[in-house]
């Protein structure tokens, strides 16, 4: 029998917690009286524990803001909002991060720049 990990859930609850310094500093502005502004970027094609992660957080924000925060991938991200990625792409390498550093069950969250990076 196959059982479902829970474990995208846990790495986005967490990722939430670890950031919300950030975020009430103002570092980062994820929505602003219902209305996103941020957007989860994750590349084409990324792996199904990715996309699910991105579906997680988008609903933990809603429920959160009432705001409804689009997944985009890099090249269709608009640039005037911050940016949430998650999973590795060519954008978190530039931030310099990578998955290539991490062990097993390790996960890499930071804020950068008025983006919020989610690894692991």
């Amino acid at each position: 029998m196959k059982m479902k990990s829970d474990l995208p859930v846990v790495v986005v609850m967490a990722a939430l917690a670890a950031l919300a310094p950030a975020v009430s500093r103002g570092d980062v502005l994820l929505c602003e009286k219902g209305v996103p502004k941020a957007e989860i970027v994750i590349v084409d094609g990324a792996p199904k524990a990715v996309r699910f992660a991105a579906v997680e957080l988008a609903a933990h924000l809603r429920a959160m803001t009432g705001g409804e925060f689009p997944t985009v991938t890099p090249d269709r991200r608009d640039p005037r909002k911050a940016a949430i990625y998650i999973g590795d792409s060519e954008p978190m390498r530039r931030a310099g991060f990578s998955s290539d550093a991490l062990g097993p069950q390790e996960t890499l969250m930071a804020c950068r720049n008025g983006a919020i990076y989610l690894l692991g």
